[in-house]
């Protein structure tokens, strides 16, 4: 009571009317979400309905797929038959090489090889490797082609048009998209952290699942013994070419050796004199500077054959163990990082960049500089051990002079024997090694094996229809759901008066319900109507709004009553003419004014327009006796408007208007104002400074919340004697479907107490 009373009194403050606060607790909240789904429902279930039958459909018209398996092991230790270090290495057991296994069978030359083995590039085996792989997209795109034009989908690039090709272009493309499509179908991973690999394809067929993924198990396998089977090879060739230089050379120094001895008649004795042991001493070191200086030949040789191919020198022993190289790699190093960290400040082009790549490019002088110093430096050695043989020989030559020829002919002997026994050496070294070769390669096997060979499924792994069906309904209801609060949240419609206690706590006097224009136009109008129907749901609920704005203020209720609204449309005219018919039915005397002079309308209702004579009162043009006419229908009197002014602002700041509203109380009982909206003019405040009390009208579902914020704010700062809110024109089973609670419940539950 009290609140209420504080709403009709003019406010004494500049902000807006406190809001109510809401209810605490779980339940309001709840009966929120129920209230929510049910205002909402239809939109929701639609959704549903076809998210649900798009879900069937998918899943009752998509093939099943099955997706069969094959396992390989990888044996990452090799059994050694020969005591030497394995020519073709086995894999290691670490996580990267079962991963490039791994990728090594997904490879596109894997399955290329796969797709020409097993010939899946024509037509009809392309079908067998065609899945649901695509998903959803892809099903949805197919479904669409059957449906949209042509010349559509070429311009949105659903569809290609397909151009005229040779028949081997042809069989090209169709062989690349068979590869594309193993390779979708297709999926290895590793069993745990085992060594297993499991190869899983997926087909419309069983049978060609396991057809093809046990052929890339089996191909897996082949190509890993024909790998080692060919590392083997090609180093027992070279052996075989080693060995056969090598055989050569021994037997032509032996049938040297013979030669010489018949010529000289040569015989092994077991002692030697001083110089016969002098002459062998320089003879083996002879034998050995000039198997140094082969050695560093050839190793000359290598290192200029490396240089004409233009070949990177950096892995070579002598450049690798130069301290001197290994300080310029370090500070060629360094330079790097420093450029690196240039380079993520600054430009290519700025001065210390520029400086560091000079820097480079001089320690990369530096460093070929030192590569061909220590080339250079083998060539000098060469010739070092040259002069070294020069001067050994020199030696010998000088010692056999001192012996006779048959000392010169066995110290040559000698070294002839030595030539063939270093030869022989050698010779047998690499024949074993052949040997052995041989032998790994005839026991070269892979480094994995199929521990289980797939078989045929008989079950599906495809998802059952069913699965797809409540995959529907679930995202439909999901986005349904979602929808519906996106629109429930951007609606910024006013549908209860509880929304505008709690948002500008201003109370809602009630909710006038709409009445359809075929009862209207029967009775002759919503008046007329209430005179008809006096026990009308409609009829009922002026009656609340007339009992609330007196009760707001039982010691001094209100007897001047504005109406006003924020725009025009919103009903404040026909609530004005409803609000005087039924006071006047309960037997008060009442007048009727309309006060909107801009766009008077209370005239026009009634059916009056051209006895309003307001405009010519206030200009003394009239009398009073012209001003007033009454509706005789309806049971009280009107003062109307039939033609506007040009200063409808002066008309109701006028003393006259006020003391015309003085004498008016002493008449009447009632006096209602019809006035305009607020928003856009100002004569409804200066209307409102004449009435006890305003009732602003809100039309439902069509006044907007900015709107009606906006109308408060004007009337609270101009303190406005604002008795409250009425909603008009509620359609009442539309409201009840919404769940706010109100006037809904008089069909639920009070329907039997009106006659409508």
């Amino acid at each position: 009571m009290t609140d209420r009373k504080l709403q009709a009194e003019p406010m004494r403050t500049d902000h807006y009317y406190p809001s109510y606060p809401e209810a605490e607790g779980g339940g309001s909240e709840l009966r929120n979400l129920f209230a929510f789904l049910r205002r909402r429902r239809t939109l929701i279930l639609a959704v549903c309905t076809i998210g649900t039958l798009a879900g069937a459909y998918f899943g009752f018209t998509r093939p099943p797929v099955y997706t069969a398996q094959a396992l390989v092991k990888i044996e990452p230790k090799e059994a050694k038959i020969v005591d030497i270090q394995a020519v073709a290495a086995g894999l290691s057991a670490d996580a990267a090489t079962v991963e490039t296994e791994i990728r090594l069978i997904q490879s596109r030359a894997m399955a290329e090889e796969l797709v020409e083995r097993l010939g899946l590039a024509n037509m009809s085996d392309l079908r067998l490797l065609e899945t649901s792989a695509n998903g959803v997209s892809a099903w949805l795109v197919e479904s669409l082609r059957g449906w949209l034009p042509q010349d559509w989908l070429f311009a949105t690039g659903l569809a290609q048009e397909q151009p005229q090709v040779t028949p081997e272009i042809a069989r090209e493309f169709a062989k690349e998209q068979a590869i594309d499509r193993l390779l979708d179908n297709l999926k290895v991973k590793q069993e745990g952290r085992s060594l297993v690999l499991s190869i899983n394809f997926t087909a419309p067929s069983p049978s060609e699942a396991a057809r093809i993924a046990n052929g890339l198990a089996d191909l897996y396998i082949q190509r890993q013994v024909a790998e080692k089977a060919g590392v083997t090879q090609r180093a027992s060739e070279w052996l075989e070419l080693r060995v056969a230089e090598l055989q050569q050379l021994v037997v032509q120094g032996e049938a040297e050796i013979e030669q010489f001895r018949a010529k000289h008649g040569l015989y092994e004795t077991k002692g030697l004199s001083l110089q016969g042991q002098q002459i062998m001493n320089l003879t083996q070191m002879l034998v050995q500077a000039r198997a140094e200086r082969s050695e560093k030949e050839s190793r000359l040789r290598y290192i200029r054959d490396l240089q004409s191919r233009r070949e990177s020198l950096n892995t070579l022993s002598e450049v690798m163990n130069s301290p001197y190289m290994t300080r310029l790699w370090e500070q060629e190093r360094e330079l790097q990082k420093a450029e690196a960290e240039l380079l993520s400040t600054f430009g290519e082009k700025h001065p210390r960049v520029q400086l560091l790549k000079a820097e480079q490019a001089k320690v990369a002088e530096k460093i070929r500089s030192e590569i061909q110093r220590i080339v250079d430096n083998l060539a000098n050695e060469i010739k070092v051990l040259q002069a070294r043989e020069r001067s050994i020989e020199q030696d010998i030559a000088r010692l056999m002079s001192e012996t006779d020829k048959a000392s010169q002919a066995e110290i040559k002997l000698r070294e002839l024997e030595r030539q063939v026994a270093v030869n022989r050496a050698l010779y047998e070294q690499f024949l074993q090694r052949l040997k052995e070769t041989r032998e790994q390669q005839q026991l070269a096997a892979a480094n994995a094996k199929v521990v289980a060979y797939a078989k045929p499924p008989e079950n599906p792994s495809s998802r059952p229809p069913l699965f797809w069906v409540l995959a529907g309904f679930l995202a439909s209801a999901f986005a349904g759901t979602g929808l519906a609060w996106a629109i429930d949240r951007l609606d910024n419609a006013v549908r209860s008066g509880k929304e505008i206690e709690r948002l500008f706590g201003v109370p809602c006097l009630g909710l006038i319900p709409s009445v359809s224009p075929r009862l209207a136009k029967k009775h002759g109008g919503l008046a007329g109507y209430v005179v008809a129907k006096p026990l009308s749901i409609y009829a009922e609920a002026i009656r609340q709004v007339f009992t609330a704005l007196r009760l707001a203020n039982v010691d001094r209720p209100p007897r001047v009553i504005a109406v006003t609204s924020s725009v025009p449309g919103e009903g404040k005219t026909t609530l004005s003419i409803g609000l005087a018919t039924t006071l006047a039915q309960a037997g008060h005397k009442v007048l009727l004014i309309d006060l909107d002079i801009r766009h008077p309308s209370v005239g026009r209702e009634l059916g009056t327009p051209s006895r309003g004579r307001l405009v010519e009162y206030m200009a003394g043009e009239a009398s009073e006796e012209e001003l007033i006419y009454p509706a005789t229908d309806l049971g009280f009197d009107v003062i109307s408007v039939n033609r506007q002014s040009a200063n409808p602002s002066a008309i109701l700041a006028s003393q006259r208007m006020k003391d015309l509203l003085a004498a008016l109380r002493e008449r009447y009982d009632y006096l209602v104002l019809d006035c305009t909206p607020v928003l856009g003019v100002t004569d409804s405040k200066l209307a409102a400074e004449l009435a006890d009390t305003v009732v602003f009208v809100v039309r439902w579902e069509k006044t907007t919340k900015d709107i009606l914020e906006d109308a408060l704010k004007q009337l609270v700062e101009h303190r406005v004697p604002l008795g409250g809110c009425v909603i008009t024109q509620v359609n009442v089973r539309k409201h009840a479907r919404y769940g706010y609670g109100g006037i809904d419940h008089y069909y639920s539950k009070y329907h039997k107490y009106y006659v409508n």
